[in-house]
């Protein structure tokens, strides 16, 4: 009855402590819409898709389970399940939310580091909130409309002017210099003094799968500068390739909606959050990945793609629809007009047009790339409407039967040509044809007795059978 966690042995006591010192309703309530059900409570299922709730919470058993799919158990077997977690990880962070206390448990060889992120965060949120020179950036977040409790739960911050005020802090904590400069937060000028990689910038912290900071990014103040961001380096905790900014506050808003918002930016992430879409997510000025695809598509069935509406932002969304191509994940687009970001958007027309929005102007990926591959050509020229084909002819090649009827039909009406001119071979088509049968040549129908006649004839006799074996073939017989 002992359990292993990192070298640690958790005995079955300590593990039921953690199970009932943890409110199963309070934590399955974080992912799930849950409503009373006689003396318990249920709601849809988190672990898969369903339209009728079969997932049952039991406040007196202090349990979790899908009846369907049977998911969940005690708290720890939920919050592992919930968090694509280890068992280990799982006890863990519910023993801290706990408030017990698991003794000598070994550390993280990258702790300090983390601390170092920590008191980073700490700094600038500090510079930020309660200095002079961090009043501007203050002000530009405000008429940005980022309220008070979003600058909070974000953690943002500003990065002083001043060009070694973080350096100097670090140092006189005793964090290692070397430490400071394998992870990006500062730099060694050629005179051999440091500086800080951040300077009068608004700090955004990127988070990890289990909400650490392993890296910063800065929004620069100054209108004329040419580069907007500034990240930190890739490290061994920061790869900007396997990073989703605020994937790990959105889990239980993605869990409950049971879909992804997938944006551009980290502003349209706070925007979309503050408008109730907490289920909003960004890449980090880097292009959707096939790690961002991968991990995107285990956590949820459906994505909705909401980039800027500019011509930048429809070719990366061209892009990301060729990414989760070969997934299952049911991707939508939502297009915004005006070439507005979904920040512009909703400070433009408001929270409400945002939700109907969403409601009713969704597309599915081929309808947009339709529109998009029609848009701006000229389909009476003769080179733009060859093209035009071409596109959809590539889109539609390997897609579901109907889907190729549905556009064959639609590109028809469009370019005025009958379906029958829209050839779509399909990759997936063999490219070896079948060899045609070889039909013999019949012979008339007099000869049929006269072969029944030979076969008689040598059946009865073997000088026959030899002679006809030596002097005839298949041609001299007729099909019967």
């Amino acid at each position: 009855n002992i359990f292993n966690f990192r070298s640690v042995y958790l005995d079955a006591a300590l593990l039921q402590k953690i199970n009932d010192q943890t409110n199963i309703v309070d934590l399955v309530s974080e992912y799930v819409e849950l409503t009373k059900a006689g003396k318990n409570l249920k709601g849809l299922c988190p672990f898969h898709q369903e339209k009728t709730p079969s997932f049952f919470v039991s406040p007196e058993k202090n349990i979790a389970k899908c009846m369907s799919c049977q998911t969940g158990g005690q708290p720890i077997t939920f919050y592992k399940e919930i968090k694509g977690i280890s068992f280990q990880e799982a006890a863990n962070e519910l023993a801290i939310r706990a408030g017990i206390i698991i003794e000598d448990v070994k550390k993280d060889p990258l702790d300090h580091i983390y601390k170092m992120f920590d008191e980073t965060i700490k700094f600038y949120q500090f510079s930020l909130m309660k200095t002079e020179d961090g009043a501007h950036a203050l002000s530009y977040l405000k008429n940005r409309a980022v309220k008070d409790e979003t600058i909070q739960s974000y953690q943002l911050g500003y990065a002083p002017k001043k060009s070694n005020a973080l350096y100097s802090l670090l140092r006189d904590k005793k964090y290692d210099v070397s430490d400071m400069l394998n992870y990006g937060l500062i730099r060694q000028s050629e005179e051999g003094t440091y500086y800080d990689l951040f300077l009068d910038k608004i700090i955004f912290p990127i988070h990890n799968e289990k909400g650490l900071v392993v890296g910063l990014s800065g929004r620069s103040l100054k209108k004329d500068d040419a580069v907007k961001y500034i990240n930190s380096p890739e490290s061994k905790i920061f790869k900007k390739s396997n990073l989703i900014y605020h994937l790990y506050q959105a889990l239980p808003s993605i869990r409950k909606q049971k879909r992804i918002i997938l944006t551009e930016g980290y502003m349209d992430v706070i925007a979309m959050d503050q408008a109730g879409f907490n289920e909003t997510v960004a890449t980090m000025g880097t292009s959707l990945t096939k790690e961002h695809v991968s991990l995107l598509s285990q956590i949820t069935d459906n994505i909705i793609l909401a980039y800027d509406g500019d011509q930048a932002g429809n070719q990366a969304t061209l892009k990301a629809i060729e990414a989760f191509n070969k997934t299952k994940v049911k991707l939508d687009v939502l297009i915004f007009p005006e070439q507005l970001d979904p920040d512009e958007f909703i400070k433009k027309h408001g929270i409400q047009a945002l939700k109907n929005h969403i409601e009713h102007h969704l597309k599915d990926p081929f309808d947009y790339r339709y529109d998009m591959y029609k848009h701006n050509r000229d389909l009476k020229n003769s080179h733009d409407m060859v093209a035009f084909k071409d596109d959809i002819i590539k889109m539609i090649k390997d897609a579901d039967p109907s889907v190729q009827a549905l556009y064959k039909e639609r590109l028809a009406i469009e370019l005025n040509i009958d379906a029958s001119l829209i050839q779509v071979k399909s990759k997936n088509t063999p490219s070896l044809q079948l060899k045609k049968k070889e039909t013999k040549k019949a012979l008339p129908n007099r000869y049929f007795l006269s072969e029944v006649g030979l076969i008689i004839a040598m059946m009865q006799d073997k000088k026959y059978a030899i002679k006809a074996s030596n002097e005839l073939s298949n041609n001299h017989f007729a099909d019967s």
